[in-house]
């Protein structure tokens, strides 16, 4: 998924790793998640039992875009249009 904002894409990626890194929801979807992150990049990544996501910032334009690949395990594959509902939801409020 990807979402579009017309604030700078350093600010955005602080913005988006600020929400990766504390939102409770993720944490409880997997409480052994790890992060990495590369911020000359604007890059990141989370490796976890439950799932992994790969997170990029791109400058386009007079802003950025977010891309999001998030990538679940067999047991939540039932839930992923819930999971995808719930983070463009939560992230397009965050962009907004």
């Amino acid at each position: 998924m990807s979402f579009d904002s017309k604030t700078g894409a350093q600010e955005v990626y602080q913005k988006v790793k600020g929400f990766l890194t504390t939102d409770e929801g993720i944490k409880k979807l997997d409480s052994k998640i790890n992060f990495s992150f590369s911020d000359d990049k604007m890059c990141g990544t989370a490796k976890g039992s439950a799932f992994s996501a790969i997170m990029t910032v791109e400058n386009k334009d007079a802003g950025c875009r977010v891309k999001l690949e998030v990538d679940l395990s067999f047991l939540l594959m039932p839930f992923k249009g819930k999971v995808q509902e719930v983070l463009e939801k939560k992230l397009g409020k965050l962009l907004g």
